[in-house]
């Protein structure tokens, strides 16, 4: 009679072992697959964007999401709420061309950046206010990328006409 209690006590801390690691096993992935979400995006005011590249100026770095599809470019940053201190949009454009933007339904103000091919500043709009819309401001000269960052933020990153950037 004790053989069989101690066979069904065995059997049954076995079975508590097998469950107690499937759920850490569960766990862990549940966990990294958070982490390896959460690494890839960064927000504010629960406005999430798209962690993609990394912008180097000559102060420090921005998280980056690209804009590569004419529909993302065209939506950019309107009607989003915000964007965090240290992010910023790229606009990757097909046609190197004097690339217009204006801030039609925009909430915040910003700094807009252009850069060429080879990603060196071309030209800045710096402090460009929501109610400036519907002007449109354009590089003194050809440009394939545009970078959106919040006012004031081209200057404290100590970014300058002629400086190359990189991602």
């Amino acid at each position: 009679m004790q053989k069989a209690n101690i066979v069904k006590i065995v059997l049954a801390l076995k079975t508590k072992v097998l469950v107690a690691g499937a759920v850490l096993l569960v766990s862990i992935i549940a966990l990294s697959i958070f982490l390896i979400t959460y690494q890839k995006t960064f927000s504010c005011e629960g406005e999430v964007y798209k962690h993609e590249t990394t912008i180097k100026t000559n102060t420090g770095s921005l998280s980056a999401e690209v804009l590569k599809e004419d529909q993302e470019r065209k939506q950019g940053l309107s009607g989003r709420k915000c964007l965090p201190k240290n992010g910023a949009l790229i606009f990757e454009h097909q046609e190197v061309d004097l690339h217009g933007y204006w801030m039609k339904e925009m909430r915040f103000p910003l700094d807009i950046v252009w850069l060429d091919q080879d990603k060196k500043v071309v030209d800045i709009a710096e402090g460009v206010s929501p109610e400036s819309y519907p002007d449109v401001f354009r590089p003194d000269k050809p440009a394939k990328f545009v970078i959106e960052l919040n006012t004031r933020s081209a200057s404290g990153f100590g970014i300058d006409i002629g400086d190359e950037l990189s991602w």
